[in-house]
């Protein structure tokens, strides 16, 4: 979340995603240790880098382009 929109949205993502970790250790059948918790940060954190492109408010272009009798229209979107 951060990644991609910023801080105004990641920090309540990262505290959701601490307690979230925490009730793994701590919850009531203690079904995770320490070692899983860090795992999960790193492939989290890892596939953000690798996948994760900022948010674009711009998703529409579109250009115009004329010379010697030819005319051009063109459409880019971005997701």
């Amino acid at each position: 979340m951060q990644r991609r929109y910023g801080w105004k949205y990641g920090i309540p993502a990262y505290l959701v995603a601490g307690f979230v970790a925490y009730s793994r250790i701590e919850g009531i059948h203690d079904r995770h240790d320490g070692w899983d918790v860090l795992g999960g940060i790193l492939v989290g954190l890892g596939s953000t880098y690798l996948f994760t492109t900022p948010y674009q408010k711009e998703h529409l272009e579109l250009t115009f382009n004329s010379g010697g009798g030819d005319y051009l229209i063109g459409l880019n979107y971005k997701f």
